[in-house]
C-alpha cells in the first residue's frame, strides 16, 4: 500500500471487538494520518486513561493521536 504521508502516517492494528460499533473488527488495521484535521463525525485515534481508543469526532476531546482514514480488513487469518 502507497501512503500518500508516510512520515505522518501509521499503521493502528486492532484486537478484540471493542471497536466493531465503527464496523472494525479484530485483526484489522488501522490506517492513522497524524496531518489531517479532524471533522464531526470522524474517527480518531485518541488517548483514553493512558491507552488509546477510537472515537467518534466531536470536537470536544482532547488528546487526539490523528485521524482514522483507512482501513485494511485482513480475510484469512
Amino acid at each position: 500500500m502507497v501512503l500518500p504521508k508516510p512520515n505522518a502516517m501509521y499503521v493502528f492494528p486492532i484486537t478484540g471487538s471493542k471497536f466493531e460499533e465503527f464496523n472494525i473488527s479484530d485483526k484489522d488495521l488501522a490506517i492513522i494520518d497524524r496531518y489531517l484535521v479532524p471533522g464531526k463525525g470522524d474517527l480518531v485515534v485518541l488517548v483514553l486513561g493512558g491507552e488509546f481508543g477510537i472515537k467518534k469526532y466531536t470536537g470536544a476531546e482532547r488528546d487526539i493521536v490523528g485521524v482514522v482514514s483507512r482501513l485494511v480488513r485482513m480475510l484469512n487469518n
